[in-house]
């Protein structure tokens, strides 16, 4: 090997403020290996005393004018005394093999290895030891396809009266230079500590985007198999952190195309992973905390904050494990909250949280109580809908799914929630808006599958709930929810909540009873169909015929367009005298606003064999849209609903024109007039597509009354 003479050139200062060297090199002989810049051969030691800055910063340099290579960090201890800052790097990779890169002088202004408007770079295998005197291990702005692999990052802080916040590793933009591709994996990221006074804020690993006008963002993000350990204070300290913001502090729309899958998070103090940008999945990840204590905003001195924290819309989060091995371990699980963005299009699927050793919460009031999952807005700003909420495994909580402050489109379905202090669901709507919540197919394990409180704030929500004897003035839940009784008693298995909010007003359905003992109810109902054979269209004042949905030609009424239904006949089975209910089936062709109304009518007349034809009798069938008829909706299919609005191609049903069953017995005549909004009353402006128009009528349950015969 030829002697290498190394030379240092002048020393300047950053614009950071922080110590830095251009460095020139002559060499007699040469550092490179095929592309390998081995930093020994620039004049590092790697003894952890000598300060092997200018020596690293040379290989680097050197490894720059050529286009590209490695700079090698042989088995050492490298000590560094201030950042080591590079821009435009391109295709260089750092590599180390049981090597450590050391703070030992105080790094407070940026990172110890800090890049920016580089691509292609990578680090392998280097140790990043803050010594608690560096404020960053690594960072990287506005840079793209950057691979960090196998590195330990740790003891990161602030020295002095430094109030910038402390980071493991930092990612972000750049202005308009943004940053495409970064991965991080198989890294080791602990012992990350802010402890000054005014700056008690620090993170395990960021992706930081502060945009103003023209600027972009960083996205195509992969974060795998890493390790997040003793991340602190309690005051604002998180494992990972999307948080890209705009120049007036809200949280950017579009996806960011962003991963973390398989990564453990061990006391990060106030939380595992914070989302603020849309299009993040977090799978296969395990979040466990020690922490127990009381949190009470600024005087937290124990409790982990939440596992993960949604701040923002498309958002999965889905297989994870969020553990506490104390009591009373976290106030959240995972949390969805709309206080500073739309938090909308979020699923929380087959986790599992559970809250310590019990379910002992520290407070009464509901906002500090443990819960598993939390959905719920805090500003009136902006909103959080469309969260579906299923397959989770709850233990230990206060509360199992609980929902405040104007939320809507809520899903909690398939759920387990076991050992619950106070509620399996709890909504908690105070003076403000839940609205469209569907509860449904849950477990609690013992007592209860869902209990939940309800008030005035609570509209078009819907309950499919089950449990142990009657819910009776015990279940509180909004009209038109139903309960399934589990122990069999009573006489039946079915409850609909036919009125009221609160815990009465439950209905059961199908039971009938004669001297205390239930028997077989012997009164049934079937429909009388209409069929192609009855329909009479008129010349005049005719429906149109369209090719709809897929399914051939269909009639389509305007106002004032109608047909003629001859020759009904009541089957043998008809329960002789009992009235008829006629009904349309439809779907509409435009949205249905909230308010408007839709109405047909049906001129009828019907006779028993042998009896006289009486004249018409007209009956008049309204539908509304309102809150009542979208919780029936939206019970079957959300996805039929926005917001106050009914989506069109909805299959709706109107009624009841009552047909009288006066001397009408089996084989009786059923004809009329069915006309769309003969008055032009209806306040729905678009068409109606007929699908069907039937009778609802009572039958003998054990077939038909008698035979007819000449």
């Amino acid at each position: 090997m030829a002697d290498r003479e190394y030379m240092t050139g002048q020393h300047f200062s950053t614009t950071m403020g922080q110590d830095v060297y251009d460095v020139t090199v002559s060499l007699s002989g040469s550092g490179e290996y095929g592309g390998e810049y081995n930093v020994k051969a620039y004049g590092a030691k790697g003894d952890g005393v000598t300060d092997d800055t200018v020596a690293i910063i040379a290989a680097v340099t050197a490894c720059k004018a050529a286009g590209g290579g490695e700079v090698f960090f042989p088995r050492g201890d490298y000590g560094i005394t201030s950042a080591m800052i590079f821009s435009g790097l391109s295709n260089i990779s750092f590599r180390g093999s049981g090597a450590t890169i050391s703070a030992i002088a105080d790094i407070q202004s940026a990172a110890m290895l800090y890049m920016s408007d580089s691509t292609g770079v990578e680090v392998h295998g280097i140790e990043f030891d803050g010594n608690s005197r560096s404020i960053r291990g690594l960072e990287f702005r506005g840079c793209s396809d950057v691979f960090v692999d196998k590195c330990e990052v740790h003891h990161m802080g602030q020295t002095g009266s430094t109030t910038t916040y402390v980071a493991g590793i930092r990612v972000g933009n750049n202005g308009a230079t943004g940053g495409e591709g970064v991965t991080i994996q198989g890294c080791d990221i602990h012992d990350i500590a802010a402890t000054t006074a005014g700056g008690l804020i620090s993170r395990g690993l960021v992706f930081f985007t502060y945009l103003n006008t023209g600027d972009v963002f960083i996205k195509d993000i992969s974060v795998s198999d890493c390790k997040f350990s003793d991340i602190s204070p309690h005051d604002d300290a998180d494992g990972i952190v999307f948080q890209m913001t705009d120049s007036l502090g809200g949280y950017l729309g579009g996806s960011i195309n962003a991963s973390v899958i398989g990564c453990t998070f061990r006391d990060c103090h106030k939380r595992g992973i914070k989302i603020q940008n849309s299009g993040v999945a977090v799978t296969g990840c395990t979040i466990t905390t020690s922490r127990t204590g009381v949190w009470g905003g600024s005087s937290w001195s124990g409790q982990q904050y939440a596992g993960i924290s949604i701040y923002s819309g498309d958002v999965c989060v889905s297989d994870n494990m969020i553990i506490g091995t104390g009591s009373g371990a976290f106030i959240y699980g995972i949390e969805t909250d709309g206080g500073v963005d739309d938090t909308s299009n979020i699923t929380i699927s087959g986790n599992t949280v559970n809250n310590g050793t019990d379910a002992t919460g520290e407070s009464s009031e509901p906002w500090e109580q443990c819960k598993a999952v939390a959905v719920s807005r805090s500003t009136a700003l902006y909103s959080t809908s469309h969260v579906a909420i299923t397959g989770n495994a709850i233990k230990n909580v206060d509360l199992g799914v609980w929902m405040a402050y104007n939320v809507s489109d809520i899903a909690i379905t398939g759920n387990t929630v076991e050992n619950h202090a106070s509620r399996g669901v709890s909504v908690f709507p105070s003076t403000y808006t839940i609205s469209n919540i569907i509860v449904s197919g849950n477990s609690l394990g013992t007592g209860y599958t869902m209990c939940g409180s309800a008030s005035s704030g609570l509209t078009n929500a819907t309950y499919h709930l089950s449990g142990p004897a009657s819910p009776e003035g015990v279940i509180s839940a909004p009209a038109s929810s139903t309960y399934a009784r589990t122990d069999g008693g009573g006489g039946t298995t079915l409850y609909v909540k036919e009125s009221g909010s609160a815990s009465t007003g439950w209905v059961a359905l199908g039971q009938a009873s004669w001297n205390g003992h239930d028997e077989l109810n012997d009164t049934a109902y079937t429909d009388l169909v209409m069929s192609a054979s009855n329909v009479r269209v008129p010349a005049s004042s005719r429906p149109s015929s369209v090719a709809w949905n897929g399914l051939g030609e269909s009639l389509s009424f305007d106002s004032g367009e109608l047909i003629y239904i001859e020759g009904m006949q009541l089957p043998h089975g008809y329960a002789t005298g009992t009235d008829l209910e006629f009904h349309v089936h439809f779907a509409n062709d435009t949205n249905i606003a909230d308010g408007q109304t839709i109405i047909w009518t049906f001129e009828h007349c019907s006779a028993p064999i042998y009896g006289a034809i009486p004249s018409l009798t007209t009956g008049t069938m309204t539908l509304t849209n309102n809150a009542t008829l979208r919780a029936a909706i939206s019970a079957v299919d959300p996805s039929a609903i926005s917001g106050t609005t009914i989506l069109k191609n909805t299959h709706l049903v109107v009624g009841t024109a009552t047909i009288s069953g006066t001397d009408l017995t089996l084989s009786s005549i059923i004809s009329g007039k069915l006309e769309y909004d003969p008055s032009s009353t209806s306040t729905y402006t678009g068409e109606c597509i007929l699908l069907s128009a039937d009778a609802h009528i009572q039958v003998n349950r054990l077939g038909s009354e008698n035979e007819y015969s000449d």
